[in-house]
C-alpha cells in the first residue's frame, strides 16, 4: 500500500503543496483551523509523520490524557498527576492537559477517537502520557501513527508490546494482603471488589486468591460480583451485607480499593459491626483519607507520586531519541498497617 503523499493531501483540500507542508510541520502561515483538519486527515489516511521537519518551539511539551478533569480532584490520581507536573516543570517542558470528559459519544463509554486525534494533532506535542482506561487498543494503535513517543499509566495493554507502560505492582499487593491477614491470625477472609471494574482490581484479586489457595486452613470468600446499578463504588453492597449478616467469626475484608473500605465502614456501622473488633478491613492504594478514617484503615500503600515521575523520565527519554526495547515497570507496594485491622495472634 503507497503511502500517502503531500500532493494527494494538497488534491483533497484543493490547496497547495506548500501549504500542506506548512501545516505537516507545524509552520507559520496556515490558520490553526486548516491546519488541524490537514493533520487529521494525515493521520487517518496514514502519512508517515516522519519525513516532517517540524519547526523549532522554544520549549517541548507532552500532552497528558486523561478521562475528566475530576480526576484532579481524586486523591488517587491526583498525585500521580502531581508526579507529572512536577518533573516537566523540573525538566523545563510544557504540559498539556487533554481532557475527555467532553469527548464520550452518548453511550458514555465510547469515546470519540476523531476528536482526540484533532487536538493532539492540531497540538502536535513532542511526547503523550495517556492514563489508565483511555489507553484502549484502538487508542494507542491510531497515535502510534504520529511518530510521537507515547507512555502508558497503571493501564495493562497486552497489545502495546512497543510501548512503554508504568504500572503499580498489583498482583504482589494483593498476594502479601492475604498473607498479611493470614499472619495476624484471621482464618476467615474475604476479597471484595468488581474484578471486572479494572485490571487493577482483577490483578489484586489474582494475587489475594492465589495466596489463599496455598493455605488449607483459610475459609474464603470471593464477593467480586458487578456493582449495584446505584452504586458508584465498584462493589455490591448486597453480597456484602449479606455476608456480614452471615458472617463466621471474626472475617478480615480486603477490599479491591480505599473508597471500597470507607463504604464497608459504614455498612459495618449500619449492622452495628465495630471495625477492628468485630471485623478487619485491609484497603488498597493508602489514599490520604486513610489516617482520619475511624478507626485509621489499614491499607497497601502505592507510590503514585513516583507513578507520574518514572512515567516522564521514561517518556522524556523517548523523546530524547532512546531505542531500547519497550519497558513495562513495575513499582512495589508495601503495606500501612493502622488500626482496622484486629491482631488474633494474642488470642
Amino acid at each position: 500500500m503507497k503511502k500517502l503523499t503531500m500532493e494527494q493531501i494538497a488534491a483533497h483540500f484543493n490547496i497547495s503543496k506548500t501549504l500542506v507542508s506548512f501545516a505537516l510541520s507545524d509552520k507559520y502561515g496556515v490558520s490553526e483551523e486548516m491546519r488541524s483538519k490537514i493533520r487529521l486527515y494525515a493521520l487517518e489516511n496514514g502519512y508517515d509523520f516522519s519525513k516532517c521537519k517540524s519547526s523549532k518551539k522554544t520549549k517541548r511539551s507532552v500532552m497528558f490524557l486523561i478521562s475528566s478533569t475530576q480526576m484532579f480532584k481524586d486523591t488517587f490520581w491526583s498525585k500521580i498527576i502531581a508526579g507529572v507536573e512536577n518533573e516537566l516543570t523540573q525538566q523545563k517542558i510544557n504540559l498539556e492537559i487533554l481532557s475527555c470528559q467532553n469527548m464520550f459519544f452518548a453511550d458514555g463509554v465510547t469515546i470519540d477517537l476523531n476528536a482526540i486525534c484533532h487536538k493532539i494533532a492540531a497540538s502536535k506535542p513532542n511526547g503523550i502520557i495517556i492514563i489508565s482506561q483511555l489507553a484502549t487498543h484502538e487508542i494507542c494503535s491510531t497515535l502510534k501513527k504520529l511518530n510521537i513517543p507515547i507512555v502508558l499509566i497503571d493501564q495493562t495493554n497486552y497489545m502495546a508490546s512497543d510501548l512503554d507502560q508504568i504500572l503499580i505492582d498489583n498482583y504482589h499487593g494483593g498476594y502479601h494482603a492475604a498473607e498479611y491477614l493470614a499472619s495476624m491470625g484471621h482464618k476467615n477472609l474475604c476479597f471484595l471488589g468488581d474484578i471486572r471494574y479494572a485490571d487493577s482490581f482483577r490483578q489484586r484479586f489474582n494475587g489475594f486468591r492465589d495466596y489463599c489457595e496455598t493455605k488449607e486452613n483459610l475459609s474464603v470468600k470471593y464477593l467480586t460480583g458487578r456493582f449495584d446499578d446505584n452504586e458508584i463504588f465498584c462493589y455490591n453492597k448486597t453480597d456484602l451485607i449479606s455476608f456480614l449478616r452471615n458472617m463466621k467469626e471474626h472475617p478480615a475484608i480486603m477490599c479491591a480499593n480505599d473508597p471500597i473500605a470507607f463504604q464497608v465502614y459504614k455498612v459495618c456501622d449500619s449492622l452495628g459491626l465495630r471495625v477492628g473488633k468485630d471485623v478487619s478491613i485491609l484497603g488498597f492504594d493508602d489514599i490520604e483519607p486513610c489516617v482520619i478514617a475511624s478507626p485509621p484503615l489499614s491499607s497497601i500503600h502505592v507510590h503514585r507520586y513516583a507513578l507520574g515521575k518514572t512515567a516522564v523520565e521514561t517518556l522524556i527519554n523517548r523523546m530524547n531519541g532512546e531505542t531500547k526495547p519497550y519497558e513495562i515497570i513495575q513499582l512495589s507496594t508495601y503495606l500501612c498497617e493502622r488500626e482496622s485491622v484486629a491482631d488474633l495472634t494474642e488470642k
